[in-house]
């Protein structure tokens, strides 16, 4: 599957960028053509206004037949200039024509309804046949060769393109085929383009005449760019994909290996504490910190709790980690907590941490063993952790019963309603990192930490809001009434002696932002 993938992505973008390409080709083509069909409408108008304002009251007569060969030199898109009367050419540059050549009925008119006829012979004149368009107030009319309008140089051969009438979708002039129904994709858009499983089909509108242009390129033009992207993607997808399997085979031995890992690092004491500082921001005190569990293998790679935490609940030993996060806080932060009654400890209780009663009964014989206050350590929960979870709740109150203060981690990305929230015994609430990071930016999402502050001041709850970096979140967070916070502003992450070092040297609250 891991090198399926990238190969099916490979002819999947073969198909598309063949098709784009093939799109964006006709596109050009067709907007080739329109500007040539404009250069000739403009011709026609030109040569037409040139005969009226002549004003001859004989459009055959001598003087006027040379005015038709000299307008018609001057516009060389025309191949001569005419007069047409009851659908007879009467005359033309090329001189006159007794009765008149007979036209025939026109193939259709335009929308001021000037007649134009469609692969017309001029017998006499010429074995091609051409287009007339007639001004249907002077009769004045424009000879064209019948593929004047649409003769551009960088059509291929089996590339169909011409124009169509706007209003009767009938061809003005093509090479190759047009289908009706193509015009029906334009709609009243300026132009589009679409593949019928037949053509690679572009139209595009006149925005001063009413035609479009069309150009059509033929299914098999897509196989032969779909070949050509093929022998270049395909082996590179054949690589990525052997790439990735790699990749997943040597993540899959290290996933595989990692809870034997983990408990060889738990019987070598690998995992070790760090705490980060928890600042009361109105008088920047150290009140608190926040145990942070680590781990440090011994060629000094560091395994992130996010990989082993989840090793730790999916291979049950979960308990012999919470145990050690335990001993361990109880052992660094003894002294530290008898030194300064004041101060806490907060400790993070995983999932499973609260579906048994192991970890709330390590705790209570830690802090009886090394004489530690229940109120000098708060327990940190998820709101994940807790909704419609029975045990989890009991074992909450539990510790609540024991005198530990509960704090709810990440408030705000879970998925508790206020009205359940009441129901819970807690002490604090801990604004998630990405809430505050939106503090002064200007981002949609800038406002919800204001209600969030709103919804802790209802519940009656003190706050901490983590992942403080600037003085300006600072600021925000004490003006609006937060009282506590943690982050890099204040300190990063450190051992047991250096907190202790931190906290018997006061820190000045953090200075307020100038404005």
């Amino acid at each position: 599957m891991v090198i399926a993938i990238p190969v099916a992505a490979a002819f999947y973008l073969a198909d598309f960028h063949s098709l784009r390409a093939q799109e964006e080709h006709a596109a050009q083509l067709a907007a080739e053509v329109l500007r040539r069909a404009h250069r000739v409408s403009g011709q026609i108008d030109s040569a037409v206004k040139t005969l009226t304002a002549a004003g001859s009251a004989e459009p055959c007569s001598h003087a006027n037949l040379h005015l038709m060969s000299r307008t018609s030199a001057e516009n060389p898109y025309l191949v001569a200039i005419g007069y047409v009367r009851n659908d007879r050419l009467m005359c033309s540059a090329f001189g006159t024509h007794g009765a008149g050549i007979a036209l025939g009925p026109p193939t259709l008119r335009s929308k001021l309804g000037n007649p134009v006829w469609n692969a017309v012979s001029l017998p006499g004149i010429s074995e091609n046949k051409f287009m007339v368009a007639v001004d249907g107030v002077s009769g004045y009319a424009a000879i064209l060769a019948q593929d004047g309008p649409i003769a551009v140089e960088s059509a291929e051969p089996d590339a169909n393109h011409g124009l169509y009438n706007l209003r009767t979708r009938r061809v003005l002039a093509a090479r190759g085929n047009f289908h009706p129904d193509w015009a029906q994709h334009l709609g009243e858009r300026s132009d589009v383009q679409f593949f019928d499983g037949a053509f690679v089909v572009a139209l595009k509108r006149s925005d001063h005449y009413d035609y479009a242009a069309f150009a059509a390129i033929p299914a098999d033009r897509l196989h032969e760019g779909w070949i050509s992207l093929i022998f270049v993607l395909v082996p590179l997808g054949i690589g990525a994909g052997i790439l990735l399997a790699l990749l997943m085979l040597r993540y899959s031995k290290y996933q595989s290996s990692l809870p034997a890992q983990l408990r060889q690092g738990l019987k070598n004491n690998e995992l070790y504490l760090v705490y980060q500082p928890i600042v009361e921001l109105a008088s920047g005190r150290w009140v608190g910190a926040e145990a942070l569990l680590r781990w440090r293998r011994p060629n000094g790679e560091m395994v992130p709790p996010d990989i082993f935490i989840p090793i730790a609940e999916n291979n049950s030993l979960m308990d012999k980690v919470t145990a050690r996060v335990i001993a361990l806080f109880a052992k660094d932060a003894a002294h530290l907590l008898h030194a300064h009654p004041g101060f806490y400890i907060g400790l993070n209780l995983s999932a499973r941490d609260f579906e048994t009663p192991h970890a709330t009964e390590h705790l209570r014989q830690a802090l009886a063993q090394w004489s530690i206050g229940p109120a000098s350590v708060h327990v940190e929960v998820t709101e994940r952790l807790l909704v419609n979870n029975a045990a989890s709740q009991h074992s909450m109150q539990t510790l609540r019963d024991m005198g530990i203060p509960i704090a709810l981690d990440d408030f705000g990305t879970g998925y508790s309603s206020l009205s359940y929230l009441t129901t819970l015994p807690l002490d604090y609430i801990k604004i998630d990192k990405s809430f505050v990071e939106t503090i002064g930016t200007g981002a949609v999402t800038s406002e919800v930490i204001a209600h969030i502050i709103e919804i802790g001041k209802s519940l009656k709850l003190g706050m901490i809001a983590e992942g403080v970096e600037t003085t300006a979140q600072a600021d925000y967070l004490r003006t609006h009434g937060v009282q506590f916070a943690q982050g890099w502003l204040f300190s990063r992450p450190m051992d047991i002696a250096q907190l202790h070092d931190g906290i018997d040297h006061p820190h000045a609250p953090p200075p307020a932002t100038p404005g």
